[in-house]
């Protein structure tokens, strides 16, 4: 099923959780359609391992605004552009989201003009291309709300968390397999208030 036609998806019964795992044939227009028939009741989605880059979600800005959990890990063909499309329509409803994997820079998100006030769950695990400035402009969405931050194996410059002084929810954080981070500043961290859970290459 490629889930492409809008009226054949509300012919389905409405969900709240959807699991699509490598699902090969989903496409965007396929997601769009699920995001539009389900806008109302989708509330968990996981679309781990998809080949779909979301750009064409720019058209839908309303969808999916009920959407609180979101899983893109692996989604290679993630751009992004695609990114921001989803985040306009579910970022201000959105508590988790995995992006785990991908290959985005997150540098265009300076752009994008909303927020994610309720994330509290973000985990980069392995997107290697994710730079300083493009964690930077990520945080500005989120950091105020985001309680629990997987950073492991990432490459980019992992003192910038020393500049973000609005992560005050934030309780645990993942940073093995980066060693950018000294000691003196996870100490700084630490005393206020942050627990640094998973610290394990240093």
């Amino acid at each position: 099923m490629t889930f492409e036609s809008v009226d054949q998806v509300k012919s389905l019964p409405s969900v709240t959780d959807l699991t699509l795992v490598q699902c090969a044939d989903l496409s965007d227009l396929g997601l769009a359609s699920i995001l539009t028939a389900w806008q109302q009741s989708l509330e968990n989605l996981d679309i781990s391992f998809a080949q779909v880059s979301l750009e064409s979600l720019h058209s839908l800005p309303s969808a999916g605004s009920h959407l609180k959990s979101l899983n893109l890990s692996y989604c290679s063909s993630l751009t992004t552009r695609g990114l921001m499309a989803i985040l306009s329509m579910c970022g201000t409803s959105l508590e988790s989201l995995n992006l785990s994997a991908t290959d985005v820079s997150l540098e265009d998100l300076a752009s994008f003009p909303g927020k994610c006030s309720k994330l509290q769950h973000l985990d980069l695990s392995l997107c290697r291309y994710v730079t300083d400035t493009g964690f930077r402009n990520l945080m500005k969405l989120c950091q105020t709300s985001l309680t629990v931050l997987n950073l492991q194996r990432t490459f980019f410059n992992l003192n910038i968390l020393v500049e973000l002084t609005e992560l005050n929810q934030l309780k645990e954080l993942n940073v093995r397999g980066n060693p950018s981070l000294s000691r003196m500043e996870i100490k700084q961290m630490d005393e206020t208030g942050v627990r640094l859970c998973e610290l394990l290459s240093l």
